[in-house]
């Protein structure tokens, strides 16, 4: 039964990919699951790799793509423990909040986290989910978009 559905489900896929003349669309980082220790309450502090870049996405399609990115509250599907659901995505500061990215072009965010100064927020863990997606683009009579989520774990300071 399972491999019926996933069959048909393949199918309707390839249908619509047929349909809608997709040149190619797509969205790429090395932006997948990110943890961050000692976060400061009541400072900002930027998320990082070793290179110095936060959040890099690449357009990996043929044509260009306005990429918009947020933050999100974790489904109870996309959360790990120990982590608990961030309280307020406005915690995350992305900049810009959207890009315009030529094929093949590599479009950079800064990611930062601002939580309030509270006693309460001491030596806990949280994570959020980071929407990386594009605007739709047409195709014949349907449209498409690229979506990436990224996992981002943080634990406050003691």
């Amino acid at each position: 039964m399972r491999n019926r559905a996933a069959s048909r489900a393949c199918i309707l896929f390839l249908f619509l990919l047929i349909l809608t003349d997709a040149r190619g669309t797509g969205l790429s980082t090395s932006f997948v699951d990110v943890a961050v220790l000692d976060v400061p309450l009541g400072k900002i502090r930027r998320v990082e790799n070793k290179e110095g870049d936060s959040l890099v996405i690449w357009n990996t399609g043929e044509i260009p793509l306005v990429v918009h990115v947020e933050a999100l509250k974790p489904t109870a599907q996309e959360l790990r423990a120990p982590a608990e659901p961030i309280e307020d995505p406005r915690w995350i500061i992305i900049q810009p909040s959207s890009l315009k990215l030529a094929p093949h072009e590599t479009g950079r965010f800064d990611v930062a986290l601002s939580l309030p100064k509270s006693s309460r927020l001491r030596h806990r863990t949280f994570q959020a989910m980071i929407w990386s997606r594009s605007e739709p683009v047409e195709g014949n009579g349907v449209s498409l978009s690229a979506g990436l989520k990224s996992r981002l774990r943080f634990r406050t300071e003691k």
